[in-house]
């Protein structure tokens, strides 16, 4: 699967967390995700998740010189409590960032009902005097913590408040007796997310080997699958052309899918197992028939979607969907997995079947 989200109990047992971040997952509002794959500027990316042993922690020379430097800063470590110069803040450090203006720290420690938190989540404040120019939010279990967020103020960009707040994050969990620290995810191809590299030696958690592995020894062809699963879908497409089964090759980022619909049927994203689809009689069929290649499972997953004109306006006692994103978040009975040495074969009865039921 390349996302799974789950729903998690209010309040979440502090070994519950660990062991959903021992698995590779991170918290996302009142659950918890695994994303083995990302999109970015037009491409589907690996995606590790990372964390680091602390019970070792030795702060290098560049970490040491950063820590002494922001020493003239009061650092306060307390709960996650938030009021108006949390959100004024916010706002500014978003403009800055060229990020969406609506955004919200809520959205990241409050359940979906924007109140409640299911986590144990702890923050550092940043003081200049009494002025509040920074904060971070991580979570603890009994093992982990695991680093959620950070804001500081623009003028302050020049002193790495935000690299330096992880730094505070990893010192406190090892002051008191933490194991591991959970920094989130790095993709390689994607530099927005490096400074990650640079806390301490990583292990990231291989889906394969459902274990964790030293980043730095790190094979990306070998490990996980966003090329894997191109190539896998190009080979299958090009051998149904030659069969003559046209096909239709296309995307569906997650991103755009409504937070509701993750709390209102969860069960259904497990069907996200690949990024990309690969779509059989896409000119003018009243039937539909998608193929996924589920990397993690090594198999292929085979949509029905019937009577579905104009581009999927409808589904019976479903959502208004107009996307393939979104059918697949809520399949009904019409999907099935295929082994890897069948699917050309039953992908070929399929249409052949289907085109011979039609013909008029």
């Amino acid at each position: 699967m390349y996302f799974h989200y789950e729903p998690v109990p209010n309040p979440l047992a502090s070994t519950a967390l660990d062991d959903y971040l021992g698995r590779g997952y991170f918290r996302m509002g009142g659950g918890m995700y695994r994303e083995d794959l990302t999109y970015h500027e037009g491409r589907f990316l690996n995606s590790f998740r990372t964390r680091l042993s602390l019970p070792s922690l030795q702060f290098s020379k560049s970490q040491r010189k950063l820590l002494r430097r922001n020493s003239e800063f009061r650092t306060v470590v307390t709960d996650d409590i938030v009021d108006e110069r949390h959100f004024d803040l916010e706002r500014r450090y978003r403009h800055f960032r060229g990020r969406h203006p609506e955004g919200n720290i809520l959205d990241v420690i409050r359940d979906s009902d924007g109140t409640s938190n299911s986590f144990t989540t702890k923050q550092i404040q940043v003081y200049e005097g009494d002025r509040l120019i920074g904060y971070s939010f991580f979570d603890i279990g009994e093992q982990y913590g695991a680093s959620l967020l950070a804001v500081f103020e623009p003028e302050f960009a020049q002193r790495s408040l935000g690299y330096w707040t992880m730094l505070l994050e990893m010192q406190w969990l090892h002051e008191n007796g933490f194991t591991f620290y959970s920094p989130g995810s790095v993709t390689p191809g994607q530099r927005a997310m490096d400074y990650k590299r640079r806390i301490g030696a990583l292990d990231y958690y291989n889906v394969y080997q459902q274990q964790w592995l030293p980043l730095a020894e790190q094979d990306e062809a070998r490990d996980l699958a966003a090329r894997t699963v191109e190539r896998r879908m190009l080979m299958l497409g090009k051998k149904l052309v030659s069969c003559g089964i046209p096909v239709g090759f296309g995307m569906y980022p997650l991103y755009g899918i409504a937070p509701e619909m993750f709390e209102e049927r969860p069960i259904g994203l497990r069907n996200y197992a690949a990024p990309l689809a690969l779509w059989l009689l896409p000119n003018g069929a009243q039937e539909q028939f998608i193929v996924l290649y589920d990397y993690y499972r090594k198999g292929w997953m085979v949509y029905h979607i019937p009577m579905l004109p104009d581009g999927f306006e409808a589904l019976p006692d479903e959502w208004v969907v107009p996307t393939v994103t979104h059918y697949l978040a809520y399949p009904s009975d019409h999907s099935l997995f295929v082994n890897d040495d069948q699917i050309l074969g039953y992908a070929v009865n399929l249409c052949v079947h289907y085109l011979d039921r039609t013909r008029v």
